[in-house]
């Protein structure tokens, strides 16, 4: 099963989905966890002085949809409701946390 994870460093679920720049994508195996790709992205999120713009954000739900379409999970510090939903949606299983990446097992595991 490959998942996306939002991080930093490739190390850790430590970024929000809305900053991520890239997605690091992991295949799991077991209890293993291997990374297979890092795909960028453009940010989600504009900054708290960005007016909303619903066309915008549609789109590029749209462009994460498409870069994680071989994904069923994502793990995340943290992510928006109106992104959550939109991903929900198309069947992603999404994980709130902040943990090292090699730990992610015990978390698909509980869901």
């Amino acid at each position: 099963m490959k998942v996306a994870v939002c991080s930093s460093d490739g190390k850790n679920v430590d970024t929000h989905f809305g900053n991520a720049e890239c997605f690091y994508i992991y295949e799991i195996c077991g209890d293993r966890v291997i990374n297979v790709d890092v795909r960028e992205t453009e940010k989600y999120c504009l900054g708290p002085d960005a007016p909303p713009d619903p066309e915008k954000m549609a789109d590029k739900i749209m462009v994460v949809k498409e870069t994680l379409k071989d994904c069923s999970m994502l793990f995340t510090a943290k992510i928006g409701h109106a992104p959550r939903r939109a991903l929900v949606n198309e069947n992603f299983k999404i994980v709130e946390c902040e943990e090292p990446v090699n730990l992610i097992t015990d978390l698909i595991e509980k869901k």
